[in-house]
């Protein structure tokens, strides 16, 4: 919506100037610029949850499986070089 605006208004320039719209025209790009910052900002948001539950994910999976590694070594139920392994 903001590039067709822009796209709309700058090809439209001096019908717009001629018409005295500028003030209209300025209200109307603001209202979509704001719309798609509101979008962008609720993409980004999303984006951040999403890729830093992913991250944490992968170093708990990681961890749980030290974790475990490490108890059946304690418990002589696998070696050190299978646990490496």
């Amino acid at each position: 919506d903001v590039n067709a605006r822009v796209e709309d208004s700058v090809s439209g320039s001096r019908v717009v100037q001629s018409f005295t719209n500028e003030e209209f025209e300025i209200a109307i790009f603001k209202t979509n610029n704001h719309r798609y910052r509101a979008a962008k900002l609720g993409g980004y948001r999303v984006m951040s949850f999403s890729l830093s539950g992913i991250y944490m994910m992968t170093r708990f999976i990681t961890i749980i499986v030290l974790v475990y590694g490490a108890w059946l070594s304690f418990t002589n139920q696998l070696s050190y070089g299978e646990l490496v392994g």
